[in-house]
C-alpha cells in the first residue's frame, strides 16, 4: 500500500491494521456480487459495507473503478494500487471519502 497525494497516513495505517485479520476485507465487499470475478467487462461496481458511527448501523457505498490521477495522468492522486496490481485499497479510500 503507497500513499498518494491526499495525506491520508492514517487511513492507510488503519486499512493496513485491518488487512491483517483473516477475511476482513472480504467481510467489507462481501455485498459486491462476484466478487471473485472481477473486474469484469464494462463498468464495474464495488459495494462496500462502512459502519455509520452517528447512525450506529452499517451502511454500503457503491463505488466506481474510476480513480483520479494526476494532471499529467501519471500516478493516481490517492493511494496506489498495490505491487501486485491490487485495487482494493483505492476503492475502499475512495468508498470512505464519499461516505
Amino acid at each position: 500500500m503507497s500513499q498518494g497525494s491526499v495525506g491520508d497516513c492514517w487511513l492507510l495505517s488503519g486499512i493496513s491494521a485491518l488487512a491483517e485479520f483473516e477475511g476482513a476485507i472480504r467481510r467489507i465487499f462481501r455485498r459486491t456480487d462476484d466478487l471473485e470475478a472481477r473486474p469484469k467487462e464494462g463498468a464495474n461496481l464495488y459495494t462496500v459495507t462502512l459502519w455509520d458511527l452517528p447512525s450506529w448501523r452499517e451502511v454500503d457505498v457503491a463505488v466506481d473503478e474510476r480513480l483520479v490521477r494526476t494532471a499529467d495522468g501519471r500516478s493516481l492522486v490517492g493511494c496506489k494500487m498495490s505491487g501486485e496490481g491490487e485495487l482494493w485499497v483505492c476503492y475502499l479510500e475512495k468508498a470512505l471519502a464519499a461516505h
